[in-house]
């Protein structure tokens, strides 16, 4: 499924250190293409100690995440420009990156040289079976996806949405703070939605070029209530179980909206 989102051609200034592209497997500092994530759930911005309702239920975030896993930059042509998936002797690899409300919702894509472009970004959500195959091992303790809960277990892959929580009865008069978890899951294999950005823009100077998207999770949760269902797995563990899945997904698709 894909979702394309065109604006009038804007000018942005922003920087690159360096006159070459750096490769994508080198480290998410270097790169200056960012997905700022802002979630919002109601009027505030969701974060790990703030309440909010859902359902007949009161909930506590621990986690909301989001995993990337692939980018490319395309002219007003078409044609990619970057990475060069020519290049047979050292093909780009994209190394899988996560939105985290715990451990950064900022998704460092790519580094961009100096120059002037007109064209379209272009990004992922979800893993392909290669990248979904590797264990945490073969990325490393300190990878995104090596953040608690985002891999679902050997054979099983990883986690392309995943929202945990605490909740508790709001008609309870004994416990008065969430205290029971919940757990939603989408499967990254699962997902794999593309989308894309039409931008003109000049990269000059040591900026970033941010693209800014609002998730509103108060939609992406919409009609769920973890007092009648506190654990959705996905990957075709029951029937309920993938429709609610499948449903999370296209309430996640509805709901996630490139700003500028």
């Amino acid at each position: 499924m894909k979702y394309f989102f065109s604006l009038s051609l804007i000018a942005i200034v922003i920087v690159a250190c360096n006159t070459t592209i750096v490769p994508v497997d080198q480290e998410p500092e270097d790169r200056n293409v960012v997905l700022r994530h802002f979630f919002y759930y109601g009027n505030g911005l969701a974060d790990t100690t703030t309440r909010f309702e859902m359902g007949n239920a009161e909930v506590k975030f621990r986690e909301v995440a989001l995993v990337f896993g692939s980018y490319y930059f395309t002219d007003h042509l078409g044609d990619t420009l970057m990475p060069d998936f020519s290049d047979s002797i050292n093909p780009p690899i994209f190394d899988p990156v996560v939105s985290s409300i715990v451990h950064g919702t900022d998704v460092l894509l790519f580094s961009m040289p100096k120059g002037t472009y007109s064209g379209d970004h272009h990004f992922r959500m979800g893993l392909d079976s290669a990248q979904d195959s590797k264990g945490p091992g073969a990325y490393g303790s300190e990878h995104d996806l090596a953040i608690a809960d985002i891999y679902r277990g050997e054979n099983d892959g990883y986690n392309g949405m995943l929202i945990q929580g605490l909740y508790r009865d709001v008609s309870d008069t004994v416990n008065l703070a969430p205290y029971l978890p919940f757990t939603y899951r989408i499967p990254a294999q699962g997902m794999m939605d593309d989308w894309s950005k039409q931008m003109m823009f000049n990269i000059t100077s040591e900026v970033k070029l941010n693209m800014n998207v609002v998730v509103r999770l108060d939609s992406v949760l919409r009609g769920f209530d973890p007092l009648v269902v506190d654990d959705i797995m996905g990957g075709n563990v029951d029937v309920l179980d993938e429709v609610l899945s499948d449903l999370l997904h296209t309430q996640l698709l509805d709901s996630y909206k490139i700003q500028i």
